[in-house]
């Protein structure tokens, strides 16, 4: 039998999605220091704000589709590495286009402390997520290949799965 996150549950038992939350806050710790957390394009301080904004949003949703009601979950992001690299040494036309590739999985370093509706530490741990086998994932196919963080998107969404899903 396969596990449903919480909203799928919500709509066979006819309930509103929106009364199923939990409190995700996400903390990034030293952006301008990630290993590597840009695009090729528009200035890097907009565009990584721009980035940690839909992160925050795409782990924001998760927690209210896998967590309790009531649930806390902190995540402090202390490291990004996204999928893909820049190969300087390519023709000038290719030098600042992200090469999709097995030798650069995407990966997040990073700290969460989860407590129940009481305050209760319930789980905390420093985890590396990662995936090398991520352009195989299934889930990527859920996501837009416009979204410039799909790869990242999908390998959050089966690390949330495999921790907090139920």
């Amino acid at each position: 039998m396969a596990i449903r996150p919480r909203w799928f549950l919500s709509l066979v038992l006819g309930l509103s999605a929106a009364s199923v939350s939990a409190d995700v806050t996400v903390r990034f710790d030293h952006p301008e220091n990630f290993k590597d957390f840009t695009l090729n394009s528009g200035p890097p301080d907009k565009v990584q704000a721009a980035l940690m904004a839909d992160l925050t949003k795409h782990l924001q949703t998760l927690g209210n589709d896998y967590l309790p009601e009531g649930d806390s979950l902190l995540i402090d992001i202390k490291d990004i590495d996204m999928a893909g690299g820049f190969e300087g040494w390519r023709i000038p036309d290719m030098m600042w286009t992200r090469i999709i590739s097995d030798v650069y999985p995407p990966k997040f370093t990073l700290h969460y402390v989860l407590t129940d509706p009481k305050g209760q530490v319930v789980a905390e741990r420093d985890q590396v997520v990662s995936d090398l086998n991520y352009r195989a994932m299934v889930n990527v196919k859920l996501y837009s290949t416009q979204d410039s963080l799909r790869y990242e998107k999908a390998l959050l969404q089966r690390w949330f799965e495999g921790t907090f899903g139920r």
